[in-house]
């Protein structure tokens, strides 16, 4: 993790770890509901790699019990992309 150059607390976890999708993200979800829970705990940015993501749920059956589908929509809702790079983008949520 890069959380280091953060300007910002960051939550974070590994391929081992409980990530904190599994909490806010857990079904059944609507697009609206993640985009409370996740201001209600003060997150306001979220990075995504998906294909990251997708490997290593193939591999080490992470995030296997969060809905994609509502964290997707969220996003594209609810959020608007301000970073974008090859390995992933950044997405703040609207207030």
């Amino acid at each position: 993790a890069r959380a280091y150059y953060a300007r910002h607390p960051v939550v974070w976890s590994t391929a081992y770890d409980q990530h904190p999708l599994d909490t806010f993200a857990r079904p059944p979800v609507t697009a609206d509901e993640l985009w409370m829970r996740l201001r209600a705990a003060d997150i306001t940015h979220v990075y995504t790699n998906f294909s990251e993501w997708r490997r290593l749920r193939q591999n080490y059956n992470y995030l296997l019990d969060i809905d994609n589908g509502a964290l997707r929509t969220m996003l594209q809702e609810r959020a608007r992309e301000i970073h974008d790079a090859p390995v992933g983008r950044v997405w703040e949520l609207n207030p």
